[in-house]
């Protein structure tokens, strides 16, 4: 997920979540289960914060790319769309 969009977080966030998957990993040969989770749990808190970043750097991005004048929605227009009911009566006589 970093590797991936490295390029739209904080160096600061990236380096929060390296740590924390670091720590993590160091902790897994750990017997404590508490010790596990907490590692878990930090692991956890900092990738939310991460998919956080990334929302709102693809919100601002989509904002930006509908306020560029001149760009046309390449979507077709359903004006010439009837919408109509069909009934076959070839059955009834």
């Amino acid at each position: 997920m970093i590797r991936e969009n490295g390029d739209k977080l904080p160096v600061e966030l990236k380096g929060e979540v390296e740590t924390a998957v670091a720590a993590a990993k160091t902790k897994l040969d750990d017997e404590d289960a508490a010790v596990i989770e907490a590692a878990r749990s930090e692991l956890e808190s900092k990738m939310h914060k991460l998919a956080e970043e990334l929302y709102k750097s693809a919100q601002a991005s989509g904002e930006a790319a509908k306020a560029e004048p001149g760009k046309e929605s390449s979507k077709k227009s359903d004006s010439d769309v009837v919408d109509a009911e069909y009934e076959d009566n070839s059955s009834n006589p």
